[in-house]
């Protein structure tokens, strides 16, 4: 199995491991002491604190709409805070409040670029009920990067294209995230 593939292997068996754990703040911040084993940056939060060459770093690509959609990834980001052992930074380009002025855009869209590109790996989830054109780009220029791993509803509008794009560039492909998760005891038996 390749780098990437044997990360997520980790990445996501630890999340259907549910180890349970010590709870942690919800707030999102940046690991204070090295027992904390989780890390989240967001865009215009305050400055972090971790070494990030000390964690795998993992971009949570996929649905955000604006803010109107799920937030799958604080619902992600808090399970692997709970229960996950481990190392985790997750780059999570979600904001609280995004006002889309000309500035905020090239920050916004500098900041995803240069975490994309940092990330060991690549989770991204598209949900059914979204556009999320934005995702299809960044699936676009990283399909062949070896470190994207897609989950897609089969109602998504583009799902055919999706489909079609992951399986001619060997990308790993799920009808949901929680298929993603159900076929890893699977993937770490190869």
């Amino acid at each position: 199995m390749n780098r990437p593939a044997t990360l997520l292997v980790l990445l996501l068996a630890g999340l259907l491991a549910g180890c349970g754990g010590g709870s942690r703040p919800t707030g999102i911040r940046a690991a204070e002491t090295p027992a904390d084993d989780v890390a989240e940056y967001q865009p215009r939060w305050r400055s972090h604190t971790v070494d990030s060459t000390q964690y795998r770093k993992v971009f949570l690509a996929g649905t955000i709409d604006m803010g109107r959609s799920a937030d799958w990834q604080a619902a992600l980001v808090a399970r692997f805070r709970d229960s996950i052992g481990g190392r985790w930074l997750f780059f999570n380009p979600r904001r609280r409040e995004f006002h889309a002025s000309p500035a905020e855009m090239e920050y916004q869209v500098a900041w995803e670029l240069a975490h994309l590109e940092a990330a060991d790996l690549i989770v991204m989830n598209l949900l059914g009920d979204s556009r999320s054109p934005i995702s299809l780009l960044e699936m676009g220029l990283y399909a062949r990067s070896g470190k994207l791993f897609v989950a897609c509803s089969p109602d998504y509008y583009r799902y055919d294209n999706v489909r079609i794009t992951c399986r001619r560039y060997g990308v790993p492909l799920y009808d949901s995230l929680t298929a993603l998760l159900d076929d890893l005891p699977q993937q770490s038996d190869e």
